[in-house]
């Protein structure tokens, strides 16, 4: 994967209209349309909403051609399942065939709703996390979640725990891409060999990318030991964010957005 690729954790610095909506808004609109694309059968709700997620693409200035880019890995696995679908799927009229293999068009129209809607989900994602830096979503978890502190579920510990489990994936992918040059200095090339061999050298790739994230949690565990961190003590919030009419009305045009996905 390219150093130049945009993955799900990574915050792009910017002032964009995205950049500047407050962090709950995003939170929850990402939620919502994410709930919403399950319910999708039609064309017409499938261009609504590709034309939403277009939108956000290009109100957050952050580069197209690198989002899509992050999105290849997930492509290739999902092209592999869709083949899978295609082929279990047999309802419908066939649409062409294959020698003598046919296939079907609800196979074809289920297997690329699932692409599809996959596809958007990651691009929702990498939306979220590279225009909202990592301590605002924890932030804007803890406060939304805040209702469950009274019946003493660890709101803050589990918003913790996502926002590393978000700041974790750029680390790893860069983890990996140091890997893969250091292995590719020393004569390890996985690019000229078949398809089997290509799978089975990834092994040596993932041991050392599994050790060393093991030390960086081992670090960062003691870090925060150092500091004096209590998974029950009293945190401030060092940025505050205020809800103004603009997130208002941001959340407005995501749940009419929503609600029309629906209704189509």
């Amino acid at each position: 994967m390219s150093k130049s690729s945009i993955t799900v954790g990574q915050y792009i610095s910017g002032k964009s209209i995205l950049h500047q909506v407050e962090p709950r808004v995003k939170l929850i609109s990402t939620f919502l349309i994410a709930i919403v694309l399950f319910s999708v059968q039609t064309w017409q709700a499938v261009g609504v909403s590709s034309l939403f997620v277009v939108s956000l693409m290009l109100l957050s200035r952050v580069s197209i051609v690198a989002m899509i880019a992050s999105l290849r890995m997930v492509a290739v696995f999902l092209i592999i399942f869709s083949v899978f679908q295609v082929s279990a799927v047999r309802e419908g009229a066939v649409l062409f065939t294959i020698g003598s293999f046919p296939i079907y068009q609800e196979g074809f129209w289920e297997a690329g709703l699932v692409f599809w809607r996959t596809m958007l989900l990651f691009l929702l994602a990498i939306l979220l996390t590279a225009t909202t830096k990592p301590f605002q979503i924890t932030n804007a978890i803890e406060r939304l979640l805040g209702p469950l502190k009274r019946i003493r579920v660890p709101v803050s510990d589990i918003a913790l725990m996502m926002s590393i489990a978000l700041r974790f994936i750029p680390i790893l992918k860069n983890e990996l891409f140091l890997i893969r040059r250091a292995q590719d200095a020393r004569g390890f090339y996985t690019n000229k060999k078949s398809i089997s061999k290509r799978i089975t050298s990834f092994i040596p790739i993932l041991v050392p990318l599994f050790v060393r994230s093991l030390k960086r949690a081992e670090d960062l565990a003691q870090a925060m030991e150092a500091r004096g961190y209590k998974s029950n003590g009293k945190r401030t919030i060092w940025k505050q964010t205020n809800w103004a009419f603009s997130d208002t009305l941001a959340l407005s045009v995501s749940v009419g957005t929503a609600c029309l996905i629906m209704w189509l």
